[in-house]
C-alpha cells in the first residue's frame, strides 16, 4: 500500500531507524537525501516531504516503543537539514510531534532525543522558530524542571540557542505574546524555571527594540515575589532585573512614565505588605523614584493627567508607606521615611487636585489599626505630619464638619498617646485646627457636645472621657452662667441651641479628657498646655479655661486646673505675653469702672468675643483663680494687686493646713525668689509705699512652718529695713529728690520719683468685693 512506511521511506530506513544508533544515524542521512531530492522536483515534492513527516510522526513519534520513538526523532530532525532553507513552511508539522515527546513519562532518553531533534530542527529554521517560540519555551520549561541531568543539560543548550537567535533577530521577535507567557511562568517555585525566566527578561532588557518597560504591569509582582525566594542567586537576578526596569522608567518621557506609574503603583504598594524584607525596601525604593521623577514643566493636558493621576494613587501609596515607617529593619524604616517626606511633598505640588477625603480615611485607619503598628511613635507621628499638611494646603475640606468628627478621636486618642512627641504633635494639629476655625470669623460654624461622637467607629483613650450627655453632673461647659465676680465674660459666642465655637469645644474636650485621666493633668498638663500657648493665642485659651473653671462642679479637679495653668501662666516662655499684659493692665483705664462689677447676663451676650474685649484678663482670671487660693494670691503679688494679695493671705488661716496647701506656699516663696518676680522684690525697697506687701509676706511668713521656706522668707523680709532706711535718707534730703530719681524708678521706668507718702494706687481695686466672692468660693471646698 502508498501508506506503508517501506513505500514511503524505504525498507532499509524503516528498518535502520528501530535499530542501534549507528544504524539509526546512517537511516537519517538517507532522509535528507530523500528530502532534498524531493525538493528538486518541480511538481510533487512537498507532497513527499509532508508525506514523509507524517509517516515518521504516525509510525515513529506516537508509537508506544521507546526506539521507535527515537528513530522518528531522528528522522524528523534529518528532514529539516535536508529542508534547509526551505524548511520555514514545514515548521508546524515538525515542531509539534517533537514538542509533543518533551512530555514523554516512559523514556527520559526520548526527552534528550527530542530536545536534541529540537535544537537541530531551530539551527536550521533560525529566525523562522520565531513565530513557534511560545511553544517552543513552553517545552523549555517543561525539560528545565527535569529530573534528569542529561535532559537538563540538553535543555540549557537547546535554550542558549534560542537566545542567540532572538538576539540576532530582536526585531522580529514577538515580545507581546511572549510576556504573558513568561508572566505565566513566573508563577513557578522551581528555581530552575525562576532562573530561566529571569535570564530571559535580563535578555529582553538588553535590545533596545523591546521595550520592556510597556509591559512592565505584566510581570512586576511576580518579580518582586522572586525577591523571597530562597535560593541565594534567584533573588541577585531578581533585584538586578528590577534596577534595570526601575532605570527604564526613570527613562522614559514624562507622560510615558506617569503611564507607568498608574499601571504599576497598586503592585508596587501590595509589596509594601510583603513578609519580605528585601520586598518591602525594593518596594520603598521604586515608590520613592515614582515620587520624584522629573515633573512636567509645561501647562496643558499633560500635567493635568499627571496630577489627576497622583491624585488617584496617592492614598493607597500612603498607606504603604505608613505600614514600613516604623519597619523592625532599620533600613527599612529610614528608606519609608524619606518616601514619606517626598510624598509629602509631592501632595503639596497637587494644589486643588489633592484626594483629602481618601487621604483622610487612610491616615484615620493607620492611626486607630488595633495592632502594634498603631502604637507606634514613627507612624502616629507621620499621619499627624499628613493632616497638618492637609489643614494648611485645603483648610476648607479639613475643616469641614464631617472631616472634622472623622480626625477628632484618633487626634484625642493619640494624646494618652506614652509618647511625648506624639502628644505634641497632636496638640499642633488641634492649634491649627482651632486657629483655622477662628479665621472663619462670624461664619464659622457652631458646635455641640455631640460632634465628638464618632458613631462608634471605636474607643479609644479619648473616647472614654465623659460626655455632657453621660457624665453625672457635668455641664456640657457651652452656655456660660451668670456670676456675681467682677470682669467675668462669655467666653465663645452661642446660638439659641447652645452651641458653641470650635475653638471652645475643642479646648472642653482636652479638660475633659484630663478629668478622665487623673493622672495625666500631673504627668503631662503642663507640656500640654505650653505647647498650646506656643501654637494659639495664650490669652484666648486662658478666659477659655477660665470660664470653664467657673462651671466645673468637681472642685479637686478645678483646683488642679488653676494650680497648673497658674504655674505656667507665671513661669512659662509661652506666656510670657500674658504676664507682660497682666503687668500693663495695672494701669488700665477701665480697671476702677469694672472693680467689683458684673457685666448682666444679657449684655454679655451682645459681645462677639470676650477674648477680643476691654475687660483686663486680671479680672477675667481672678474669680477661677480663687479655687486654688494659693495661684489666686500668685497672680495678686504678679498683677501688683497687693491689697487683695494681703487680705487673701490673712483668709489662709482659717483653712486647714494640709500638706498640699503648705507645699504649694514652699513653691510660692520659691517662685518668688525666681528671677520671674525680680520686680516685685525690688518694690520691698520702698515699704511704705507698698506696705500691703510687706504685710502680705509677713503673713506668708507666719503661714509657713520654720523651715527652709521660711528662712528663705525672713532674709528676704529683712532687706525691708534697708529700705526703710533709703526713704528715711530721702526724706532728709529733699533737695536731691531732683537730681536722683526715686528708686521705684528703677524698674518702673517712669523717670517720675514716687511721692513721699502713701496714696490710694489707682492700680487697686475694690478688694472687699472680692474678698468676699473668695470666701464664696472658699466655703465650697469647706462643705
Amino acid at each position: 500500500m502508498a501508506g506503508e512506511p517501506e513505500n514511503i521511506l524505504g525498507e532499509n530506513i524503516v528498518q535502520a531507524l528501530s535499530d542501534k544508533f549507528e544504524k539509526r544515524k546512517q537511516a537519517s542521512l538517507e532522509i535528507e537525501a530523500k528530502v532534498r531530492d524531493a525538493m528538486l522536483l518541480r511538481q510533487g515534492g512537498s507532497g513527499q516531504v509532508l508525506a514523509i513527516i507524517d509517516c515518521l510522526r504516525r509510525d515513529y513519534i506516537e508509537s508506544s516503543h521507546g526506539q521507535n520513538r527515537k528513530g522518528g526523532l531522528i528522522g524528523l530532525a534529518s528532514v529539516a537539514i535536508g529542508l534547509d532553507s526551505q524548511v520555514g513552511q514545514f515548521l508546524p508539522q515538525l515542531l509539534h510531534p517533537v514538542l509533543e515527546l518533551f512530555k514523554d513519562q516512559d523514556d527520559a532518553r526520548v526527552r534528550y532525543y527530542a530536545c536534541e531533534a529540537l535544537y537541530n530542527i531551530s539551527k536550521v529554521a533560525s529566525e523562522a522558530v520565531l513565530p513557534h517560540f511560545n511553544a517552543i519555551f513552553e517545552g523549555l520549561c517543561r525539560l528545565y524542571a527535569d529530573v534528569v541531568t542529561d535532559v537538563r543539560n540538553g535543555a540549557q543548550v537547546l535554550d542558549r540557542l534560542m537566545k542567540d537567535i532572538v538576539m540576532q533577530h530582536a526585531s522580529k521577535f514577538r515580545a507581546g505574546e511572549f510576556v504573558p507567557l513568561l508572566s505565566t511562568r513566573m508563577h513557578n517555585k522551581n528555581p530552575a524555571i525562576r532562573q530561566l525566566v529571569l535570564a530571559w527578561i535580563t535578555l529582553l532588557l538588553q535590545f533596545p527594540e523591546v521595550d520592556m518597560v510597556c509591559y512592565l504591569p505584566q510581570f512586576l509582582e511576580r518579580l518582586f515575589d522572586m525577591l523571597g525566594d530562597q535560593s541565594r542567586d534567584i533573588r541577585h537576578n531578581a533585584d538586578a532585573c528590577l534596577n534595570k526596569l526601575l532605570c527604564g522608567v526613570k527613562a522614559c518621557p514624562a507622560e510615558k512614565a506617569m503611564q507607568i506609574v498608574s499601571e504599576t503603583a497598586g503592585v508596587v504598594v501590595k509589596c509594601c505588605f510583603s513578609s519580605d524584607n528585601s520586598s518591602r525596601l525594593t518596594a520603598l525604593c521604586w515608590l520613592f523614584e515614582f515620587v520624584h521623577l522629573p515633573l512636567m514643566q509645561s501647562e496643558g493636558p499633560a500635567i493635568v493627567r499627571w496630577r489627576t493621576g497622583w491624585a488617584t494613587h496617592m492614598p493607597e501609596v500612603l498607606g504603604g508607606t505608613l505600614h514600613c515607617i516604623d519597619d523592625v529593619e532599620d533600613e527599612i524604616a529610614r528608606m519609608a521615611v524619606e518616601m514619606n517626606s517626598g510624598l509629602l511633598e509631592m501632595a503639596q505640588s497637587l494644589g486643588d487636585e489633592i484626594p483629602v477625603d481618601k487621604l483622610v480615611d487612610k491616615l484615620v485607619t493607620s492611626m486607630r489599626t488595633k495592632d502594634s503598628v498603631s502604637d507606634s511613635m514613627v507612624v502616629h507621628t507621620a499621619c499627624l505630619q499628613w493632616i497638618c499638611m492637609l489643614l494648611a494646603q485645603s483648610p476648607k475640606k479639613m475643616l469641614q464638619r464631617r472631616t472634622l468628627q472623622r480626625l477628632f478621636t484618633p487626634i484625642f486618642e493619640s494624646l494618652v498617646h506614652p509618647d511625648d512627641e506624639v502628644v505634641v504633635a497632636s496638640l499642633r494639629v488641634l492649634a491649627q485646627i482651632m486657629e483655622g476655625a477662628a479665621i472663619g470669623g462670624s461664619e464659622q460654624e457652631l458646635f455641640d457636645e455631640e460632634f465628638f461622637d464618632d458613631g462608634g467607629e471605636g474607643g479609644g483613650a479619648a473616647a472614654s472621657a465623659p460626655s455632657s450627655s453621660s457624665a453625672a453632673g457635668r455641664p456640657a461647659w457651652n452656655v456660660p452662667s451668670s456670676s456675681p465676680s467682677a470682669g467675668a465674660a462669655v467666653v465663645s459666642p452661642s446660638d439659641s441651641r447652645g452651641g458653641s465655637d470650635l475653638f471652645t469645644m475643642v479646648v472642653h474636650r482636652l479638660l475633659k479628657l484630663f478629668a478622665s485621666k487623673t493622672q495625666m493633668l500631673e504627668t503631662r498638663g503642663r507640656l500640654m498646655i505650653r505647647q498650646l500657648c506656643g501654637h494659639l493665642d495664650p490669652r484666648r485659651l486662658y478666659v477659655t479655661v477660665a470660664q470653664a473653671i467657673q462651671q466645673e462642679p468637681d472642685l479637686v479637679f478645678a483646683q488642679q486646673l488653676v494650680q497648673t495653668f497658674s504655674w505656667i501662666l507665671l513661669t512659662a516662655a509661652e506666656t510670657r505675653g500674658l504676664r507682660e499684659e497682666l503687668l500693663q493692665e495695672a494701669q488700665h483705664p477701665q480697671l476702677l469702672a469694672l472693680a467689683g462689677l458684673r457685666r448682666p447676663l444679657d449684655e454679655a451676650s451682645a459681645v462677639k468675643e470676650s477674648v477680643t474685649s476691654d475687660i483686663p484678663l486680671f479680672l477675667e482670671l481672678l474669680e477661677p483663680w480663687f479655687h486654688n487660693p494659693v495661684s489666686a494670691l500668685a497672680l495678686c503679688l504678679w498683677s501688683q494687686q497687693y491689697e487683695l494679695a494681703s487680705e487673701l493671705t490673712a483668709r489662709f488661716a482659717a483653712f486647714e493646713p494640709t500638706l498640699d496647701l503648705l507645699r504649694q506656699l514652699d513653691q510660692l516663696v520659691h517662685l518668688i525668689e525666681s528671677p520671674v518676680f525680680s520686680r516685685l522684690r525690688l518694690r520691698l525697697l520702698e515699704p511704705r509705699r507698698h506696705p500691703a506687701l510687706i504685710k502680705c509676706l509677713l503673713g506668708l511668713a507666719m503661714l509657713l512652718p520654720q523651715a527652709g521656706a521660711f528662712n528663705i522668707l525672713r532674709e528676704r523680709i529683712t532687706v525691708v529695713q534697708s529700705g526703710l532706711l533709703l526713704e528715711a535718707q530721702r526724706d532728709d534730703a529733699p533737695d536731691q529728690s531732683e537730681a536722683v530719681p526715686a528708686s521705684s524708678t528703677w524698674w518702673s521706668g517712669s523717670g517720675r520719683p514716687a511721692p513721699s507718702q502713701p496714696a490710694k494706687d489707682i492700680r487697686q481695686i475694690d478688694v472687699r468685693g472680692w474678698i468676699q466672692r473668695f470666701d464664696q468660693v472658699s466655703s465650697e471646698y469647706q462643705c
